[in-house]
């Protein structure tokens, strides 16, 4: 039998590799094609590789034209953003572009794509609108690379390093910060007139953006996932909101944000004709006045979305904010964080916006990913809820691991 078996194995392979009439090899005998590459996909792949040298040549291309002297390398530098000569300032411009493509390529992201465009594109306005437009053309692309920076070095920070880690990543980005900004003459000095080492100055901030990635990544954690066992019925009828539905709940919030705080600003008034002459009511009157718009805040985000997971108008809308771990409501550390990411970077709704509306007119990009920063911050989604008995869901048995509904898997 052991014979029969290896004489019928050498008949195969004989007849595998035997040749046909015009000389060619056999069907059988031909290796199967490989899969071809997609050309297109694989010069995008090298070329991010390329672009993570861009601040090494941004670095070199404008410590050139600054310099540790400007005015030995280039006459007509005046201190200021852009130097006077043409071939200079189109050298600083390629820098800073340079360096705003390669921060974005450390920290990838939509939000830093964004940025870095529309930090590249002020920068390259701002020679062609002197005056108050320049200053303000050149602060915005200023701000989007310090911006860049920080997340960048934070971005570093997290993902190659633990907690020791990353309290030597903040330590020894503050003494690079502190030194540049010593450099400038700071605080004798407060206009800090060198550009490159105005940028360096901001890891001063490091420390901040470090410490609040490391939460972000704490509370970022999602486990619950769709069909699995355990899940509570809510958690699986749970759907993404859609970014229409979102818009329409901050639309309406901020509706009610602007009654209330001018509300709160016009007890000021009435107090002073109620008791002009009460030093104390007017003192109180005051406080709430000045502090109107925290209190909104307060009163109307962290504290119902901690308590209900709802604004009033994510309520009007029929949304929830809940906990990517277990659909419950976010409570009072991920609401304060949460609202503190929204309030603190007014460009984000800007950046999501502009976003939607590409991909809805023009279709471009990817349109509005289901959870957004300040989701992503605070371990939260927003969702709208279902109930299990209503919700058709195929039977698992049905569905293959690639075909499961991508609800929670669309959440990570």
């Amino acid at each position: 039998m052991p014979d029969s078996i290896e004489t019928r194995s050498k008949e195969l392979c004989d007849a595998r590799n035997m040749t046909t009439p015009l000389g060619h090899n056999h069907p059988e005998s031909l290796p199967s094609p490989a899969p071809t590459a997609d050309a297109g996909a694989q010069l995008t792949a090298q070329l991010r590789r390329l672009v993570l040298l861009a601040p090494v040549l941004s670095a070199v291309l404008l410590a050139v034209i600054y310099g540790l002297d400007p005015n030995r390398l280039d006459p007509t530098y005046d201190h200021s953003f852009y130097p006077v000569h043409g071939w200079s300032t189109t050298g600083v411009i390629a820098g800073w572009c340079l360096l705003l493509a390669g921060l974005a390529a450390v920290a990838p992201s939509m939000v830093s794509r964004w940025v870095a465009g529309i930090s590249g594109l002020a920068i390259i306005a701002g020679p062609s609108n002197p005056g108050a437009a320049e200053i303000a053309l050149r602060g915005l692309g200023f701000l989007g690379c310090a911006l860049l920076l920080l997340l960048a070095s934070a971005t570093l920070a997290l993902r190659h390093y633990r907690w020791k880690g990353r309290v030597a990543w903040s330590i020894g980005l503050s003494l690079i910060g502190a030194a540049a900004a010593s450099s400038l003459g700071y605080p004798s000095n407060p206009f800090l007139d060198h550009p490159a080492r105005q940028l360096l100055g901001s890891l001063l901030a490091s420390p901040i953006f470090i410490g609040f990635g490391s939460l972000w990544v704490k509370l970022d954690r999602p486990v619950a996932r769709l069909g699995q066992s355990g899940e509570s019925s809510d958690l699986r009828s749970d759907v993404p909101a859609t970014f229409v539905r979102r818009f329409l709940a901050g639309f309406l919030g901020w509706l009610l944000f602007a009654v209330v705080g001018s509300s709160l600003l016009g007890i000021k008034l009435l107090v002073a004709l109620i008791w002009p002459s009460s030093n104390t009511a007017q003192a109180v009157a005051r406080v709430i006045a000045d502090w109107s718009y925290p209190e909104c805040v307060l009163i109307l985000q962290i504290v119902p979305t901690a308590i209900r997971g709802q604004t009033l108008g994510q309520l009007i809308a029929g949304l929830h904010v809940v906990r990517v771990d277990n659909g419950s409501a976010p409570g009072w550390l991920r609401s304060v964080v949460r609202f503190a990411v929204f309030q603190s970077i007014p460009i984000l709704g800007f950046i999501y916006f502009m976003s939607w509306g590409l991909s809805i007119r023009y279709g471009l990009g990817s349109g509005v990913p289901d959870r957004l920063a300040w989701d992503h911050a605070s371990g939260t989604v927003v969702v709208t809820r279902r109930p299990a008995s209503t919700a058709k869901r195929p039977s698992a048995e049905k569905l293959s691991p690639e075909a499961k509904p991508p609800t929670w898997r669309s959440f990570e």
